[in-house]
Formats: structure tokens, C-alpha cells, sequence
């Protein structure tokens, strides 16, 4: 039906051509009630978008599901296009909507403010107009293409129809259906072209019915302007050109457009090719015009098959033979200068063999830019960062683009000896003679909406596209004291909890038993104020004291470790925690953390008093088999990574140390198949070693010494093996494609046997027993320490279950620690991240969407005391602390003193040197930032936590307008 109807509209224009006056006058009053206009909110009857290449590639086909996609993801919509009746009576009969197209499109990211940080152009290089086509170029493109389009007889014909060809054309394709072989409908105009390269399924004609929808479509769009042609045809000819496909480059992709074509395909530079051709209209054609001219005449024959003729040998012969043949014709027709096609006959260009080199990208500019690419990506379900750069969006994100220029050029400047000599960066403890290029800085600052938490600086100057903030799992140091302190306060804050408790129901609970120091306190302190609330017993227990003394061995991770502290000037002093925190004193939060692991092995169901002490004690078992079970898992993993890939003689080989001889090997034989037999083993070793290696009556020796009932522990004692390594080959060895899991699901037994002697009653034995707990203990004590880290923001879905993790070891991320600070900002309430404000899809046409964040609910995960106290402690760390730089660094407009609160940490790990503060500035902003060095180089440094204190002292002067504005969306 749909075909009828287009094929009905070209009729009468056929019909009315012969008056073209009075045609034009009728479409140009028909496609004036052809319209559409932005208006507040969702439109209950959005145009929909053809399935053409255009509309793909521009992302009008998925805005409907895109649309749908950002609502659920905390967007509205806040404005939309309606359509006219007419518009929508178009697009019911199949027939393409017009409007003005646009030649050029891509992704554009705004700030905060509506300032342009990026664009990107797709197609690259365009005609701006059709004065910028030159001549060489438009002659030659009329005369392949569409020899009558500037006909001026009449200023009112229809450009979509060129009526000899037509005729032609509708006289070939009904000769062919009567008389067989199908025929030819072609009869293309540029203007009909250009429909069916943008809007067509594909960008091809498949039938009849298309061509006439494509002549229809281009018939209504050319009166558009009015009843006067003339200038609209200068447009088609231009926007054919920027619209021509010429093929996927690889390593490059899709090529669109003829300046993009000479580009890509010919390596020409556009606007050098254009300036030349343009001078030979006038006689002037040097060599290169010459070349750029057969270059374009090469890609105006080629876009008609460009896989072929660009991309294969066959073709690239065949394109320089026709292009011969085009270029006499169009010397003889005297429409481009003869001297012109003479000279591009002599000469030959090559179809390059690699993609052109892209324009050098500074990562260290574009950190910003491409983090939230990547979240547009995600936010879009865009396959690739290639798709979302060529739709035609505009998105205004939450970088401040003032603030973020500033804390560019600082980074950058962080480079220059004499900026960090006059800076004061130059002792010998921060930077001093090093090389200054091999330390990396990062800096994110984020501000309190009431949409959420938006970032308004990202920048850091690793010129790659690692991103320091969120790539990568660094010893941060003293900054994971921040953590232990806020899971430690929550503690305090449910001790009180249940302690205030007047109903008696829970009388028996943890609380009131529990024999841990932290429970004890909380117990004393309740007694001896009662009625006290939560906020005061927060505040006591930052006053509880640890001692600072370094000489104490603890066993935590599974050994025995000792720590010290940065400066020794506290060994011998029992600070408080705010003490410990405000100085950063490792043993304060070394003993910190052992208490609150203690909270949490007394609250284990199996935990008793005399767990340790106790041979007889009911629990010890189940710990014990947990232990057993845990431990030789791992080791099974060990073992199965090791052998899995090697196999049979060369895990013999392995196990053996390397010291073989046929004894050994014998027993190892027979000690990973038990099953074999002397006769068996006798020829084993004579495949391994040689015929006579092992007599028969040494065969038979070694197998009695290993008797084939011998268990998996007495033949790993006799082989001097570990019993699950044996227990593994043995697997391996039968069935060598089983996947770890397999294994160990099917080590359960070997497990048991492996640790039977783990369950002797025996005083070697016990103390065994008694390390074994301690390390279950331990790691089961660390499983809600990691749930509460985790929820508050730890990046990481494990933790190193030692008391080390208190300062550091196991880990984090600047961006999950600047998470963190952000909660505690909010009073305990977890904001999501904001990058994105508003999206403005399809501007200025049919298509047009904007869409705008909305105020997303948070999730409290603190109790605003907690949160309250522990932003205080930061807030002593600057005013009296390893931050006290920072003291009185910003100042409001009425000159008080803007809060400032942080933490700092240094870090070394694998050869790498971290030093990190983590900070809140009034009750708006907070961030991070980071020093950083990898590889050997970190040896050379002995910066810490100091460092990233004075670059965000040299920041905040150049960002106070941002400080001091009012808060913003």
C-alpha cells in the first residue's frame, strides 16, 4: 500500500511538471504544514526515524529505546519535538519527513556552564557550502551523476526527476518484465540519491516501490525553501558530497564524504587538494592537482562498489582503467578544463595500504573527557566509544571547565624544575633531584547537588589511558586508617545501640557478654554515664588509648609480623585514636584493628571462652575442619596451576626437585597411581629410562615397600611430597582436561586426609591446632570488616585478613577513598556519582530530545554521628595533623575560615611509590589527590603524603570562584 501511495505522488508530479510554476507553488504550500518545534516535556507521539544509514549512524533509530533506556537510569525527559498532522501523514505513507538535514554531526561535550570542552566531527571534512566545492570537482560530479540539476530554464523544476533519464529508465524496466531478463530502474537523480543514501535500509534501492519512495521523498524536501529551486540544488550537490560512502578503511572505519574519502584513502590533505583544484578552473594545475583531481574522480567511480574497487587488487586495476576512460570523456565534453584531465591521465595515485595516522591525543587533556565517554557509553549501551562518537548528541556534563583548566595546567606545570623549586617541592624528602617526568599526579574534586554527587575536576598527567583514580589496586598507606576509624566508630555506635536497650529483651546479647576490649568499654562507659547518647560515646571513644610501642610481635596474616611507626618520636607514647589519626601513628590502628577483629571473634555462633586454651573445647573442631578445608583448597588451586599445563614426566621432573634417578622415579610412579602393578612399573621404566633399568626383583622391592592400600599421607611421607600435590598429578594424570572446579569438587577426601593430623591429641600437635585457629579466627573476623568496607565504597570484593590492612596492605583506590569522604560529608547518606546533566539528542530536528538528570535518592549506610565524628577527626589531621598546611587555606566571602578536613597516606608496593590525601573542603566539596611513581623508578623517591598536601595547596587559590559559588546542579 505504501508503495502505491509513493508511486501515486510521483504520477502527479509527472502530471504537473509540464506548468512547473504551478507544481512548485502546490508542494511548497503542501511541505509548509510539514513541521515540527522543541516543547516542554515528553511528546505523546514522537516522529520516528527511518532505518537508513544516516539515522543509524546519527542514533535517530534507537532514540525511542534510548529514551526508555535513560529513564530508567534516573533521567526525564524535559523537552521533546512534536510533529505536525501532516508530518506524521508523511511518515504513514512510508515516505522520508523533510526537513534540513545536517551535512555534519557527532558528539559535543559541554560544562557545567554550556562551555565547549570537545567535539567530534563526523564526517571530519566537509563542503561548509557550495561555494567551497570547487569547480573541477562540481563539473565533474554533474556530469557522472546528474548533467541537468542546474538547468536555470526553469527556476521552479523539481531537481528530484531528470525526465529523459526517467523515461528511459521506466521504458527499460517495463521492456524487461515483458519481455524477461528484469530490466534497469535507475534514472538516479542526486537529490534521489541522497535519500536513498541516507534514509534507504542499507542506503540501496531493492525494488520499484523504493525508487519511488526515494523520488517522492527527495520531491518534497526540494520545496522545502519555497517554490524556487535554484539555491536548493547548490545545497543537494553539496550535501551529496559530504554524504557519499566510500567505504571502511580498516583500522579506521566507515568513510563518509569525498573530503574525508581524498583524506583517508589518498592520504591528501583536504583543504591543500581544494585550494588547487579551485586555482585550475583557472589554468593553473600544477602536479598536485593533477593527483588530487584523479583522486577524486577515482572515489566519485569507486563509491559505487568501494569494497572492490579500493580494497582488492582485481579492482584497484579495474578503477585506474575506468578512471582513464572517464577522464577523456570529461576532457572531450569540455566541462573541466582539458589541460586538467590531460594531466591527471599522466600521473598515478596510489590507494593507500595503511589507515592515516590520527592527530596526536594528549591523554593527560582528555582524561576528563574520555572517563565520561566511557560512562556515556555505558549509560547509552553504545557498542563502542566508535558508535557514541558519531551521534548527533550534545551532552552537558558536571566538569567545571574553569577549574578544570586550572588544575591541568598546574599537573603540567608540576613538570618544571623551576615551578617546583619556587613551589618549595624540591627538598630532598619530596621530590629533590629526581626526575620530575616519572611522577604522575591525579587530582578529582567533587561538589554536593542536589542530584548527587557531581565531579567537577578529573585530571591527572599519566599520558596514557590509565586512570590512576579507578585502574588500578595501590598501597595508599595511612589513608586505610580513615577506613579502620569509621568501621570501628560504627562498632561504638551498635554497642550503644544494644546497650540502650530498656526493654530487656536482649539481656543476653553480645554486648553485655562479650569479653573483646571494645565491648568492655562500651559497657564501663555506658555504666558510668547513663543515659548518655550516641554522639558523646562517639566522641569518648575517640579519646580511648592504644600504645604507640613498636616492640610488640603480633600473628596476624598467618605469621608473625612487627610494625613500626613513621615517626618514632610516639614509640613510647599511648596516644588516643583522634591522637593516633591526627599523626597518623600506625600502632594506634595496628592494635585499633586487633581489637576490632577480637569484636568480631566474639561474636562467632562456635566462639567460646577457652577456645584457645581448651584441648577439649566443643568448638575447636569445627574450626579446625574449616581451616582444613580452607587451606586445602588453596593449596589445590596452587597445585593445579602449577601442573596443569605441563604434565606427566615434567610434573615428575617438578616434584622430584630435578634430583631423577630410576629409584625415585619408580616411587613417585607408584606413588601417584598406586594401582600399578611391578609388571607394570617395570615397563614404565623401561619406556622412561631404557630396557633393564629396573630388575624385576627391584620392581617387586619398591612395590612392597609401597604396598597398593597405602594412604595418600603415608605415600607423600615416603616420597617427600606434599599429599595434595600428589593427590593433584594423580588427577591430572587421569584426566587431564578437568577444570579446577572439578578437581575440587572431587578433593574432598584428599583434603581430609591431607590435615588428618591436624586432629591428633598430641602437644606438637596443639600448638599446631592453636595456629591454625588463629588464622580461621582471624579471616572469619575479617569477613564483615570487608562487608563494612565494601559497603562504604571499598572497590574490592576481598582483603588481606591481617591487621596490616589497618595501614594499608590491602590496598584501594583514590576515587573509592574519595567515595568514602564523600559519605561522610553527607552524613552517612551514600549519593551516586554524577557525570552527566542533560542530554540534548538530534538538535534542530524532528528528533529532538533533551533529557536531565534528576535528584536520585541516596542510601544511608552511616549513622550521622558516626559520620559526624569521624569529619571532625579529619578535620584535626588539617588543623593540628600531617595536613596542617592546608590550615586556613579558603575563606568564604565574609572571611571565615572554610573547614577543611582530610587524611593522608604513603604507600610502597611492587616497585611502586603512592602518596595520597584524601579531603573535604566546607560541607560541599571533597576529593583526592595522588602522587604517584611506578616501576624501578620508585627506588629513586622518597616523597610521601606531603606531596599531594601541597599540590592541593597550590590548587585551591586557582579554583576559589568555584569554592565560593553558590551550590549548583
Amino acid at each position: 500500500m505504501r508503495t502505491l501511495v509513493s508511486v501515486s505522488v510521483v504520477l502527479v508530479v509527472v502530471y504537473s511538471e509540464a506548468a512547473a510554476w504551478a507544481c512548485a507553488r502546490l508542494l511548497a504550500r503542501y511541505v509548509q504544514g510539514i513541521s515540527y518545534a522543541l516543547e516542554p516535556g515528553p511528546s505523546p507521539n514522537p516522529a520516528r526515524a527511518p532505518n537508513g544509514p544516516f539515522d543509524i549512524r546519527l542514533g535517530y533509530r534507537a532514540l525511542p529505546s534510548l529514551v526508555d533506556r535513560l529513564e530508567s537510569r534516573g533521567f526525564v525527559v524535559a523537552s521533546q519535538a512534536r510533529i505536525s498532522d501532516r508530518f506524521n501523514q508523511i511518515a504513514g505513507w512510508g515516505l522520508y519527513p523533510p526537513y534540513r538535514e545536517k551535512t555534519q554531526a557527532g558528539l559535543r561535550l559541554m560544562g557545567r556552564d554550556g562551555t565547549l570542552i570537545s567535539v567530534n566531527h563526523f564526517p571530519e571534512h566537509v563542503y561548509a557550502s557550495f561555494d567551497e566545492v570547487p569547480g573541477p570537482v562540481r563539473e565533474t560530479l554533474l556530469f557522472l551523476e546528474n548533467r541537468e540539476l542546474f538547468d536555470d530554464r526553469s527556476p521552479f523544476r523539481n531537481p528530484a526527476i531528470e525526465w529523459d533519464r526517467f523515461v528511459a529508465a521506466v521504458a527499460s524496466f517495463a521492456g524487461g518484465k515483458l519481455l524477461g531478463g528484469g530490466g534497469r530502474f535507475g534514472a538516479s537523480t542526486l537529490a534521489t540519491q541522497l535519500e536513498k543514501l541516507r534514509h534507504a535500509p542499507g542506503g540501496i534501492t531493492r525494488t520499484p516501490g523504493d525508487k519511488a519512495r526515494q523520488m517522492a521523498s527527495a520531491t518534497l524536501r526540494s520545496y522545502l525553501e519555497g517554490t524556487r529551486t535554484t539555491e536548493v540544488r547548490r545545497v543537494i550537490l553539496t550535501d551529496y558530497l559530504n554524504a557519499l560512502p566510500v567505504g571502511a578503511f580498516p583500522g579506521y572505519g566507515e568513510v563518509i564524504g569525498l573530503r574525508d574519502g581524498l583524506h583517508v584513502w589518498f592520504g591528501l590533505d583536504a583543504d591543500s587538494s581544494d585550494a588547487r583544484l579551485h586555482a585550475a578552473m583557472s589554468g593553473v594545475v600544477p602536479g598536485e592537482a593533477a593527483e588530487a583531481y584523479r583522486a577524486v574522480v577515482m572515489l566519485l567511480i569507486a563509491q559505487r562498489r568501494p569494497a572492490y574497487y579500493l580494497q582488492t587488487a582485481e579492482g584497484r586495476r579495474a578503477l585506474a582503467a575506468i578512471t582513464d576512460s572517464h577522464l577523456r570523456l570529461l576532457g572531450t565534453a569540455g566541462t573541466v578544463p582539458e589541460l586538467l584531465t590531460r594531466r591527471a591521465l599522466g600521473v598515478t595515485v596510489e590507494v593507500r595500504a595503511t589507515a592515516p595516522p590520527s592527530p596526536p591525543v594528549s591523554f593527560v587533556e582528555r582524561k576528563a573527557i574520555n572517563a565520561t565517554r566511557s560512562r556515556l557509553r555505558a549509560l547509552l549501551g553504545a557498542r563502542s566509544l566508535y558508535e557514541l562518537d558519531r551521534f548527533d548528541l550534545t551532552a552537558r556534563i558536571t566538569i567545571d571547565e574553569s577549574a578544570q583548566r586550572a588544575a591541568t595546567g598546574l599537573i603540567r606545570q608540576m613538570g618544571d624544575p623551576d615551578f617546583v623549586r619556587t613551589s618549595g617541592l624540591d627538598t630532598e624528602r619530596q621530590l629533590g633531584r629526581s626526575d620530575l617526568s616519572q611522577v604522575a599526579y591525579s587530582i578529582v574534586l567533587y561538589e554536593r547537588t542536589p542530584r548527587g554527587n557531581a565531579i567537577r575536576v578529573q585530571v591527572d598527567n599519566l599520558d596514557r589511558p590509565f586512570d590512576l583514580n579507578t585502574g588500578a589496586r595501590l598501597e595508599l598507606g595511612s589513608t586505610a586508617k580513615l577506613r579502620t576509624l569509621v568501621t570501628y566508630l560504627e562498632i561504638v555506635a551498635e554497642l550503644h545501640a544494644e546497650l540502650s536497650d530498656t526493654t530487656g529483651l536482649d539481656s543476653t546479647s553480645r554486648a553485655r557478654t562479650a569479653q573483646d576490649p571494645i565491648s568492655r568499654w562500651a559497657r564501663e562507659f555506658r555504666d558510668a554515664h547513663p543515659g548518655v547518647d550516641l554522639r558523646a560515646t562517639l566522641e569518648a571513644a575517640m579519646e580511648r588509648r592504644y600504645s604507640a610501642n613498636p616492640s610488640e610481635r603480633f600473628f596476624t596474616g598467618g605469621g608473625v609480623h612487627v610494625f613500626g611507626n613513621f615517626d618514632r618520636v610516639f614509640d613510647h607514647q599511648s596516644p588516643t585514636v583522634r591522637e593516633g589519626l591526627r599523626h597518623s601513628i600506625n600502632l594506634v590502628f595496628i592494635r585499633l584493628m586487633r581489637d576490632l577483629v577480637r569484636y568480631h571473634e566474639h561474636r562467632l555462633p562456635q566462639y567460646g571462652t577457652g577456645l584457645l586454651e581448651d584441648p577439649g573445647h566443643p568448638a575447636r573442631r569445627v574450626f579446625l575442619e574449616q581451616f582444613a578445608e580452607a587451606e586445602g583448597r588453596t593449596l589445590v588451586a596452587q597445585y593445579y596451576r602449577k601442573h596443569r599445563t605441563i604434565g606427566g614426566d615434567s610434573s615428575f621432573t617438578l616434584m622430584l626437585g630435578g634430583r631423577v634417578t630410576p629409584q625415585r622415579w619408580a616411587r613417585m610412579v607408584l606413588a601417584v597411581a598406586p594401582a600399578t602393578s611391578a609388571g607394570g612399573l617395570g615397563a614404565e621404566m623401561a619406556g622412561r629410562f631404557g630396557p633393564d633399568t629396573l630388575s624385576t626383583a627391584e620392581a617387586q622391592r619398591i612395590r612392597r615397600a609401597l604396598p597398593e592400600g597405602l594412604g595418600l599421607a603415608d605415600r607423600a611421607f615416603v616420597t617427600g611430597v606434599d599429599p595434595l600435590e600428589l593427590w593433584v598429578v594423580s588427577q591430572l594424570r587421569d584426566t587431564p582436561e578437568a577444570t579446577l572446579d572439578q578437581i575440587q569438587t572431587a578433593g574432598v577426601q584428599a583434603r581430609r586426609e591431607a590435615y588428618a593430623w591436624l586432629f591428633r591429641n598430641t602437644t606438637a600437635v596443639r600448638r599446631a591446632q592453636d595456629r591454625a585457629l588463629r588464622i580461621i579466627l582471624e579471616r572469619h573476623a575479617f569477613a564483615p570488616i570487608r562487608a563494612a568496607w565494601r559497603r562504604l565504597g571499598y572497590p574490592y570484593p576481598d582483603m588481606v585478613p591481617s591487621l596490616a590492612s589497618a595501614i594499608g596492605s590491602s590496598g584501594d583506590r583514590p576515587g573509592a577513598l574519595a567515595e568514602l569522604v564523600g559519605i561522610l560529608v553527607a552524613d552517612g547518606i551514600r549519593n551516586p556519582v554524577v557525570r552527566v546533566q542533560e542530554l540534548h539528542f538530534a538538535m534542530g530536528t524532528p528528533y529532538e530530545v533533551v533529557l536531565r538528570s534528576t535528584t536520585l535518592p541516596g542510601t544511608r549506610v552511616l549513622p550521622p554521628e558516626v559520620a559526624g565524628v569521624a569529619r571532625m577527626a579529619m578535620a584535626d589531621v588539617v588543623e593540628s595533623g600531617t595536613a596542617s598546611l592546608l590550615r586556613g587555606s579558603v575563606r568564604a566571602a565574609d572571611s571565615s575560615v572554610v573547614v577543611i578536613g582530610g587524611k593522608t597516606g604513603t604507600g610502597q608496593n611492587e616497585g611502586n611509590r603512592t602518596a595520597t590525601f584524601v579531603f573535604y573542603i566546607g560541607d560541599r566539596f571533597y576529593g583526592v589527590a595522588t602522587a604517584y611513581v611506578e616501576g624501578a623508578a620508585a627506588e629513586r623517591f622518597r616523597f610521601t603524603s606531603g606531596l599531594p598536601v601541597r599540590v592541593v595547596k597550590l590548587l585551591l587559590p586557582r579554583i576559589t570562584s568555584l569554592l565560593l559559588t553558590p551550590g549548583g546542579s
